[in-house]
Formats: C-alpha cells, structure tokens, sequence
C-alpha cells in the first residue's frame, strides 16, 4: 500500500529528546476492499456484503547514533479503535526490540504458514483451529528480533499471558490463574537450496495461581519448499495445558502460481482433540483458494469446509468468500 500523505513528526523528537532524536515522518496508508460472503444452508446469514474500512499509521524516525525508532498503530475495520501497534527500536547490528500490542509475537506470526492463494482451510468457520501462540497474543508484549547469516531469530515475552491491551500508566491482570510467558522462534530460507524454507518454534507458559491452571507447552515446526510455480509445505504444531486437552494441528498445503497474476491452492487441517476425559476426536478442515491480480487490483476466493469442529461429533461448517481489493 503506498502512502496516501506525509507530515512532518516533530512530537516524536520532543518525546524522545532524551535520546536526541532527529524529527520522523507519519505516513496513512489504506485500501479499498468488497468482501461477499455465503455460510453453509444451517446457518441465518444477513447481508452478505462487507467493506474493508481499516487504515494504518506509521512513523519513524532516527536517533543521532543511528539507531531508528518507528510506530505502527492499525486502525479496527469498524473505525472503533485501534486493532494492534507496534513500537520498535533498531539496535544497530544487534536486531529489533519492540513492544507490541495486538500484533502477533514470533511464535503466532508462524501458526500457519501453509501456502494459500487466498485463506486458510478453517477461515470463516463457526470453530477454528488451536495453534501455538498463546503468549504472542497477549496484549504489550516484549519481542526482541534479529537476523543472523539469513537465519531469523525471535523472541517474545509477557509478563502476564492473556492480558488485555492497557494504556501507558494502567495495569491488566489478565487471565486467571496465568502467569508469566515467553516463545522462541526461528526461521530460515537461506541454506544453500532453493526455494526450501524452514522454521521452529516453541512457548511455554507459567502457572499463576492455585486456581488449577497448569503450566503450558507449545511447539511448531514447518518445511516448504518451491519448484517451477508450485509451493509445496506441511507443518506440525502441539498446544498441551497440563492436566487438560492436548491440540495436535497437521497443515499440508499446496499452491501453484499458474502465471505472474493467477495463484491456486489447496490446504488441509487437522487438529486433535486429545481431551483429558471424553472421546477424542480430529477436526478436519479442508479449503481451495484463487487469486488473480491486474497491478494494484486484486479479485480472490476461498470456499472452506469443516467437520468436527471443536472435537464436537456432529459440528459441521463451510464457507465461502469472494473478495474485491484495490491497493493505493
């Protein structure tokens, strides 16, 4: 999306005169999108036309030793309010420290990371799928991110999982009997083959309380890999709360780029419901996806459906979107 306007930001060097900041740029950028959406025949729908009406601010500027400072703060499709922000200092060769608020911490940026044209398999349905990134999507959190020789290392902490978004001078308790939090992930699609790519992730979880919240473990891993217009990838991720359900998500995913302006795919999901007492089931999630794109002008469609939604026997679920979008 390229920029709408720029104006000079010469608050950011009076808020961070301590640090001897030289004056940034705020830069709004948007986009137009049409959005027609069908649920399967069970389900009451209302007017299946929707608007993206969403926008997004971002300013930056540069500290006298070269270190640069930046905010990014996106506004909800609703115009109600903000739906994430990100404030980031460059460290030099260091990397990356950042605080962010509603932005996805390093674990959940790779949740699923499948080739798709357009969705993913479980988009649109009563019932998602479980992944790892429980800690990633807590409110205020820290991320610290650097790059090493190609290799993309990341690291997010939160003093207290599942807290909600708080302005500068409040507090939020959070979840009941949660604690503490941190996730590493790494990723990497520089080593030496083509169009391989890899990633690993793990989180873990701290008990807060007696309330009987058990510790946590989270972990992911994926493989892609890219040949002749086909992008080829699975990945396999586990959510264990100790002493309650175990989530096992397998993603495959398949897509072709018939040309520069056409993409197809086609993703599976299965996720595991290994619950502590009960039957356990597998909710499965099957979704095609087109795009096709003429410069900024973009027309895409998925078509989703889900069986055992939850891990509930008889939960069904498809979906089927049409999307109108235009970049500027």
């Amino acid at each position: 999306m390229n920029r709408l306007r720029k104006v000079g930001l010469s608050a950011l060097a009076g808020s961070l005169a301590a640090l001897s900041a030289q004056a940034g740029e705020l830069a709004v950028s948007g986009s137009m999108e049409v959005t027609y959406v069908s649920r399967d025949s069970s389900e009451v729908t209302g007017n299946p036309l929707g608007t993206n009406k969403g926008m997004s601010f971002k300013g930056s500027g540069e500290l006298d030793n070269g270190y640069t400072v930046s905010m990014t703060h996106s506004i909800l499709d609703t115009l109600g309010g903000i739906s994430s922000s990100v404030l980031s200092m460059t460290l030099g060769d260091l990397g990356t420290i950042a605080i962010h608020d509603g932005s996805a911490g390093p674990l959940a940026a790779i949740d699923n990371v499948m080739p798709t044209a357009y969705e993913e398999a479980d988009h649109g349905m009563d019932t998602g799928g479980t992944y790892p990134g429980a800690v990633g999507n807590s409110e205020n959190i820290i991320v610290f991110k650097t790059d090493l020789g190609g290799v993309n290392f990341g690291v997010g902490y939160s003093p207290k999982v599942g807290s909600a978004s708080t302005s500068d001078g409040g507090n939020s308790v959070g979840t009941t009997g949660i604690g503490s939090g941190y996730e590493v992930a790494v990723t990497a699609a520089n080593l030496g083959v083509d169009g391989l790519s890899l990633g690993i992730g793990s989180a873990s979880i701290d008990e807060g309380s007696s309330s009987g919240v058990k510790d946590a473990s989270e972990r992911t891993m994926y493989v892609k890999y890219a040949t002749g217009g086909f992008t080829f990838g699975y990945q396999r991720g586990t959510v264990d709360y100790d002493g309650a359900t175990e989530y096992s998500s397998d993603i495959f995913g398949i897509s072709f780029n018939v040309n520069d302006n056409l993409a197809v795919s086609y993703q599976n999901i299965e996720v595991e419901y290994d619950v502590a007492s009960g039957t356990d089931r597998t909710a499965e999630y099957d979704g095609i996806s087109i795009s096709y794109s003429m410069g900024p002008l973009a027309i895409k469609a998925a078509n989703s459906e889900g069986e055992k939604l939850g891990g509930a026997a008889d939960a069904t679920d498809e979906n089927t979107e049409i999307s109108l979008s235009l970049a500027f």
